[in-house]
């Protein structure tokens, strides 16, 4: 039975969470929210952590490195080539 609550708290819990994140997408503009889904990473980095033990090797740092290297290049040209809304 406690299996089944906890089956059941986590789809209520990542569909509220899925629900939050199609709003904030319909609602603010890419270029705002982009920064928070790179946070994936560093949350993939500390639960692979805690629960695995594991760490992660050089490549994949450096993979993720310029995964978030290229998102901030892309937020920063977006930022500069539209005028700011008054």
């Amino acid at each position: 039975m406690t299996q089944l609550a906890l089956l059941i708290a986590t789809g209520v819990v990542a569909g509220s969470a899925q629900f939050a994140l199609f709003e904030g997408m319909r609602r603010a503009p890419v270029s705002v929210l982009a920064p928070f889904e790179y946070t994936s990473l560093v949350w993939a980095f500390l639960l692979g952590y805690l629960i695995w033990a594991d760490i992660p090797t050089l490549n994949v740092i450096a993979g993720a490195c310029m995964i978030l290297g290229a998102g901030l290049i892309i937020i920063v040209s977006e930022r500069l080539r539209r005028p700011i809304a008054v």
